[in-house]
């Protein structure tokens, strides 16, 4: 992430506004990129910086942001300020991303007491979100939707508008609901204590990660929200994007190469049960490509490396699937993938796998013919697994010849899952329920031209 010039962070340009008239309706604009410690800066000039109370500092692809957990009770909070109690016209908006199940009465972002001000609200197993707005008038004006692709691991953007008569809540470019108020509508701010993030004075918090929150004392057209979408999307991107590298890691499990260096990271692997959660031991992976290979790096959290369990068995060996791993799903093209199983004692299986999905009929979604050829090796495949303190790491080099075209803008489905036997866990990069046999739900793997 970037810290760029105040309003250029909301947008490049926007189709209804210069760059001029942005910087004077910014009330407060909460910008991730260089977030360290206890304090999330307000880069708008403002002064608005909040207090983090047990968010963490997380980084990915797409920079840095704060990861919330319901459990731990985790929340911003930023001081109350007589600016901060907005009145329409008026704007909200939020980066998110959540597999969790478990967001329920809580705000993404909220101006106010527990029951006064405005925010936006997020409920209903994580698939429901309302805009709200308490009257000075005692009424309390609210509209919402749901969206069962909301819980699905991807980053999402929320905007929330008063203003002319119109509440209007936006996700990801498009209206997701709206409502008429009154021209007149005047908030209600009795008892307020500042703004949060993530957080219901009511006892609800937040399950996932934020990347960025603002404030504007306009409410934004509809345009306006799309051009926003459209350019923060190019660093909040749910694919998986793979950079030409100029130097060739050595294949030596260490993950200590310069090659992989400010390589964009797959994180935040998900449990495939109901509550999606974050796996209890972490999983890291890098990528990078060249002429010849795709090159994959792992890093594979395990606090006590002892309690690994993994057998020395040839190649092909069946048996794997009793073994901590790691297994990465390539697609080429519909119709077929790549099946690789790496062991935490360094052991391979390799298969080529095709299908068809059914349609209709009494399982829409799941295969209606599957035939995986386990006769099929990788021919050239090199890997390595090492044991360090706190983790197993891996790295792989998968031959393109293998595989397929990785010419600068192809585009692939990507995905890699984690298998720990103590204690029971499999996690995955792409969010999944039940099954990981699922290609079309796998991350989108796109080839950058640019070296590094």
């Amino acid at each position: 992430m970037r810290s760029i010039c105040v309003l250029t962070l909301l947008m490049v340009s926007w189709p209804t506004a210069q760059a001029s008239d942005l910087k004077k309706d910014a009330v407060a604009i909460w910008d991730f990129s260089a977030g360290s410690g206890g304090v999330l800066r307000d880069v708008s000039g403002n002064g608005h910086d909040g207090r983090i109370h047990g968010a963490r500092w997380v980084s990915g692809s797409w920079g840095r942001g704060l990861e919330f957990e319901r459990a731990k009770r985790n929340f911003v909070m930023v001081p109350d300020a007589a600016e901060l109690h907005m009145q329409p016209p008026y704007s909200l908006g939020v980066w998110f991303r959540t597999t969790s199940s478990k967001n329920n009465a809580l705000y993404l972002i909220k101006s106010g007491a527990a029951f006064t001000g405005c925010g936006i609200y997020y409920y209903g197993d994580s698939r429901a979100m309302y805009m709200d707005a308490k009257g000075v008038d005692n009424k309390l004006y609210h509209i919402g939707s749901s969206g069962k692709g909301l819980p699905d691991g991807r980053w999402h953007h929320a905007v929330a508008t008063c203003g002319n008569g119109k509440q209007r809540l936006f996700v990801d470019g498009q209206v997701f609901a709206e409502r008429d108020v009154p021209d007149d509508l005047t908030l209600s701010y009795s008892g307020t204590k500042g703004v949060y993030l993530g957080h219901w004075l009511g006892n609800g918090f937040f399950d996932g990660t934020m990347g960025k929150a603002y404030i504007l004392k306009r409410a934004l057209t509809g345009d306006e929200v799309r051009a926003v979408y459209a350019a923060e999307r190019k660093r909040f991107k749910n694919d998986v994007t793979v950079q030409r590298s100029s130097s060739r890691p050595s294949i030596d499990g260490r993950l200590d190469d310069v090659s992989w260096n400010g390589r964009p990271a797959l994180d935040h692997f998900a449990t495939l049960d109901y509550e999606a959660g974050q796996a209890g031991n972490q999983t890291t992976v890098h990528l990078s490509y060249d002429a010849d290979n795709l090159y994959i790096g792992a890093r594979c959290v395990e606090p006590d490396v002892s309690s690994i369990v993994a057998k020395r068995r040839s190649r092909d060996d069946r048996r794997v699937a009793e073994d901590d791993r790691i297994e990465v799903f390539i697609s080429t093209k519909d119709g077929s993938y790549h099946h690789l199983v790496l062991t935490a004692a360094n052991v391979l299986l390799d298969r080529k796998c095709v299908y068809e999905i059914e349609r209709a009929g009494f399982a829409p979604g799941r295969f209606s013919r599957f035939d995986a050829d386990v006769a099929w090796n990788c021919d050239g495949i090199r890997t390595a697994v090492q044991r360090g303190d706190g983790a197993w790491t891996a790295e792989i080099a998968i031959p393109l010849s293998e595989l397929g075209d990785a010419a600068a803008g192809k585009t692939w489905r990507l995905n890699v899952a984690r298998f720990d036997k103590r204690p029971e866990e499999i996690s995955s990069f792409s969010p999944l329920f039940e099954r990981l046999e699922q290609p079309e739900a796998w991350s989108s793997l796109k080839f950058a031209d640019d070296s590094a």
